[in-house]
């Protein structure tokens, strides 16, 4: 009788500790979700990666996202985008065009207290290897989708333990394409200039000749 005793143990043990972790990696995340709600506003350099090896694709590019309640705005690669709580605005410099268009639903719309609430459903989580990344402390957590439709294969969050803030989310896709952003500097409750969520028309359609559309 030992033996099944001690197989019964094992697998309950096992069933013990994967519960457990589920648990922590959930209590992490929500803590840090409700951290990240509470900043007025919070701005992020990034660096953005993509790589997929088998098509041999590999992009490299910095940005910086800025964030104040609902509205947003985002440099990245030349163009910017912003939204002012009512209109999405895509700035593409290279062609001299503007295009303003309305938010399809609120989940398009980004705001602190979204960044990491994605994971509220649909995804399965589990805590990933602790290792000292760029002298900080990063916890990651592995979240599995729940719908095997989606195109994801999983998404890593690295969370800094010290400050309790994103620091990299790297998302696997069943194309083998990987999609990383490694955030270099998080600030919060930054004196931002209201303007850069704002869009001045005028400035764009007479000063600097730009074509401005709209869309539904």
């Amino acid at each position: 009788m030992r033996k099944p005793l001690l197989l019964l143990g094992t697998i309950l043990s096992f069933f013990w500790t994967y519960s457990q972790e589920i648990s922590q990696a959930k209590a992490l995340l929500e803590e840090v979700s409700q951290q990240t709600a509470g900043y007025t506003n919070i701005v992020l350099d990034f660096d953005h990666r993509l790589d997929n090896v088998e098509a041999d694709v590999h992009q490299q590019a910095s940005g910086r996202l800025s964030l104040q309640g609902e509205r947003y705005h985002l440099d990245y690669m030349g163009i910017e985008q912003l939204f002012d709580g009512q209109y999405i605005y895509l700035i593409i410099h290279e062609d001299e065009e503007v295009i303003i268009q309305s938010p399809g639903d609120e989940e398009s719309i980004m705001s602190p207290s979204k960044i990491l609430s994605f994971w509220k459903s649909g995804y399965q989580i589990t805590m990933g290897n602790l290792s000292n990344l760029d002298k900080r402390t990063v916890q990651e957590l592995i979240l599995t989708p729940i719908d095997s439709d989606t195109d994801i294969e999983e998404v890593v969050i690295g969370i800094d333990m010290d400050t309790k803030h994103l620091y990299q989310i790297t998302e696997t896709g069943k194309n083998s394409t990987v999609t990383s952003y490694l955030i270099r500097h998080f600030k919060v409750d930054q004196p931002l200039d209201d303007k850069q969520f704002t869009f001045d028309r005028e400035n764009y359609e007479n000063e600097k000749n730009y074509t401005i559309s709209e869309t539904d």
